[in-house]
Parts: structure tokens; C-alpha cells; sequence
């Protein structure tokens, strides 16, 4: 099955709307993995569990914009391995996936979604 890394570049005790749409679409995939920049509480450790998600990667937060988050994304890629990325629709998190994608020879596609697989 297809593995999955969700990377939030910060994540509160309650996901936000968009990362519970990650969150959702992640279930779909095994393993998933969420990869976060700055510390994770332990009530936003059981969200993530309700979600089925068992490992999660913390990055330490920094002062830097963007550049931080491209290097942890990267270092997250290169821990997991997965066969797909998956980061909120938004100006910021789209630079840090195209950024995250040239340093490791991948590629982007923004403005997609996903619906139901029905078996043949």
C-alpha cells in the first residue's frame, strides 16, 4: 500500500480545518506518518492517534521563515521514504513543498483531491 508523510508546519492542541482534511485523506494511506515543526502536545498526540496516525516526527521551531520548514520537510522525506507528501493548500505550505521537491528530485501538484475507489 502507498505510504504517506503529512507534514504541518505547526499543529495546536485541535487541528485546524485544513489538517483534519489531511488527516482524513492520510487514513486512506499505510503507513502515515505526520512530520511537525515545533513541539506536539500530548492531546494534539491522541487527535493524531484517533486518526490512526502511530508515527509522528518533530522538528524543533526556529526563528528562520521557510527555510527551517524546506529542511525539516526534507529531513522527514529522507527519514520516511514515502511514495506521497501531503501539505495544506495555502501560499506558504505550496513554497515549502516546491522548495522540499527540488531538493529531492520529486515533483508537485497542487489543487488536487481525491475521490472514492470503488473495486471493479
Amino acid at each position: 500500500m502507498t505510504s504517506a508523510l503529512v507534514f504541518f508546519d505547526a499543529l495546536g492542541q485541535e487541528p485546524t480545518k485544513a489538517q483534519r482534511e489531511l488527516l482524513t485523506l492520510a487514513t486512506r494511506f499505510s503507513p502515515a506518518t505526520v512530520a511537525v515543526v515545533g513541539e506536539v502536545s500530548a492531546p494534539a498526540l491522541e487527535v493524531l492517534a484517533g486518526y490512526g496516525i502511530t508515527s509522528v516526527l518533530q522538528a524543533p521551531a526556529a526563528d528562520s521563515f521557510q527555510d527551517h520548514e524546506v529542511a525539516a520537510l526534507e529531513a522527514a522525506i529522507s527519514s520516511v521514504n514515502p511514495e506521497l507528501v501531503l501539505l495544506a493548500n495555502d501560499s506558504f505550505n505550496r513554497e515549502v513543498a516546491a522548495r522540499a521537491a527540488i531538493r529531492c528530485n520529486g515533483g508537485v501538484i497542487t489543487d488536487a483531491w481525491m475521490w472514492p475507489v470503488t473495486a471493479p
